[in-house]
């Protein structure tokens, strides 16, 4: 893992990271709790975790309230930190469970 992932400017982010079973987070790759905890699928390959760790860890420090604009800003983040992840993580997204489950929160606004 990047020795900066947990850096953000001059302040340190703590955050507890497990990796976790598929089950307990599919379709979803990973997750950003509010208490400071973040999840990421173990079944994942190496360099998508990373990019999945990055992307969550955006999220520790983001306060925008548009959920839509904190994914783009997140992707965003991570894909300029681990953009061979990225490419990866993009790739497996197109899966049909996948995109049901973006439909999904398109149509709740979450």
């Amino acid at each position: 893992m990047g020795k900066d992932i947990g850096k953000e400017g001059s302040k340190m982010i703590i955050a507890k990271v497990d990796f976790v079973p598929k089950e307990k987070l599919y379709p979803a790759f990973g997750m950003y709790y509010n208490d400071g905890n973040i999840e990421v699928r173990d079944d994942l390959p190496k360099i998508v975790k990373l990019f999945v760790l990055y992307h969550e860890f955006y999220h520790t420090g983001d306060r925008a309230k548009n959920w839509i604009w904190r994914e783009i800003k997140a992707n965003c983040y991570a894909f300029l930190k681990c953009p061979l992840g990225g490419i990866l993580t993009l790739i497996l997204s197109f899966h049909p469970d996948r995109l049901k489950y973006y439909w999904s929160r398109l149509k709740k606004g979450e």
